[in-house]
């Protein structure tokens, strides 16, 4: 009896499988302009990867980073490219895992004092196995103006 009970514990299901999903960042702003106390939507789109035999789904965290201000694209391009710069907004972080296929959405709201200038707009998936963890990112460059 124990050994039945035990059994309907265990998450693991020989020759189930799960169609896997792989996040990124389908859609950028909608423009490459805003103004500081504007929010600014991003959307995150999940395609099909592998398919698994895995027991249990891998944690997928999606993030969203505006660092800057740079005083010129080429500046935040080359911030893009060395992993650094100033991190001026966080956005929510949106936690789900690789057996759903989203989509998902978040907003960055941008407060009112931000200063005006170029920004790097980052969106990151980051999925954590045993294994480790893989970041996907993909970079937006958008400039603060004057409301």
């Amino acid at each position: 009896m124990l050994a039945a009970l035990a059994a309907c514990g265990t998450s693991t299901t020989p020759g189930v499988t799960h169609q896997t999903y792989s996040y990124s960042s389908s859609s950028g702003p909608a423009r490459d302009t805003w103004s500081p106390g504007q929010v600014v939507p991003v959307m995150w789109s999940a395609r099909p990867a592998r398919v698994s035999t895995d027991p249990r789904p891998a944690r997928v965290v999606l993030t969203l980073k505006l660092y800057g201000p740079f005083a010129t694209v080429d500046a935040a391009k080359k911030a893009v490219s060395s992993g650094t710069g100033p991190l001026a907004v966080t956005g929510p972080e949106i936690a789900t895992d690789n057996w759903h296929p989203g989509p998902f959405s978040a907003v960055l709201a941008l407060p009112g004092t931000l200063a005006l200038g170029t920004y790097d707009l980052a969106q990151s998936a980051t999925t954590t196995t045993a294994a480790g963890s893989v970041t996907a990112r993909g970079d937006s460059i958008i400039t603060i103006v004057a409301g």
